[in-house]
């Protein structure tokens, strides 16, 4: 499997596994309980930390779907993994930052590492529209 393949696989499981764990524990310590009937109304009711938590996940699926339409058409493109393979890394890096400043409320560098991994999504979709045969 290639790098960039390992990269998607990792934001896969990205907003699953770290980010649901700790959003679940945030809305466990605020409220005093776990409400699984309504875990997603409990999260947006909640305030501070806990809200942005689920915020930084909610955002992780948006950026999971951005970077799978990338890699999905570079490699049909013919792009070699090779030519993606540090631009998928800094994305997986902007995308962790984005959440790491989500959590601890620093909106600017959140804001500037989210631009930082959409700047490289359309990075690849240009190097997908300028490569192999659905360039032509």
């Amino acid at each position: 499997m290639t790098i960039p393949l390992w990269c998607l696989a990792f934001l896969a499981v990205w907003p699953i596994i770290p980010l649901s764990t700790i959003a679940g524990i945030a809305r466990v310590k605020a409220a005093g309980k776990l409400d699984n009937n309504y875990p997603r109304l409990n999260s947006m009711r909640a305030e501070g930390f806990t809200h942005r938590a689920w915020a930084a996940q909610m955002n992780a699926w948006e950026g999971l779907a951005l970077f799978t339409a990338a890699i999905v058409v570079t490699h049909m493109a013919g792009v070699t993994a090779e030519q993606i393979t540090t631009l998928s890394i800094a994305f997986v890096v902007c995308r962790i930052l984005h959440a790491a400043f989500y959590l601890a409320d620093i909106g600017t560098l959140r804001s500037i590492a989210f631009l930082g991994s959409l700047g490289i999504a359309i990075w690849m979709f240009k190097l997908a529209a300028t490569a192999g045969p659905l360039a032509s």
